[in-house]
């Protein structure tokens, strides 16, 4: 189906009618979207939409949102690695764990009480 993207063999969904054909405009099916696209090219469109579901791919986290609010998750996201700022470190861990990480990371800067 040109609408629905999903091969169905006969025309579920469109009331028996045809689907759209050529130079006709199809309204992209993302809730909160107004754009509409060729019928015969869905594709372009629908892999850009800042309305389509996006899932984070960080190991463990179940994001589930707009592409729109992809890249604020990931900036945020708990699951997400990131590397220790200890200099000479250097090792990953989950986002939720640097903070335990960084209280016994033999690599941390010390402030000398002799000083």
């Amino acid at each position: 189906c040109i609408c629905c993207v999903i091969t169905l063999g006969h025309h579920f969904g469109h009331g028996g009618a045809a689907p759209p054909q050529g130079g006709e405009m199809v309204a992209c099916p993302h809730k909160g979207c107004a754009a509409s696209f060729p019928a015969g090219d869905p594709e372009g469109h629908q892999e850009t939409c800042e309305y389509r579901e996006v899932q984070c791919g960080n190991e463990g986290c179940t994001y589930k949102g707009k592409a729109a609010d992809a890249e604020t998750h990931a900036a945020a996201c708990e699951h997400a690695l990131v590397t220790c700022p200890s200099a000479g470190c250097g090792l990953t861990h989950k986002r939720k764990d640097i903070t335990l990480h960084l209280k016994r990371c033999g690599y941390k800067l010390v402030v000398c009480p002799y000083d």
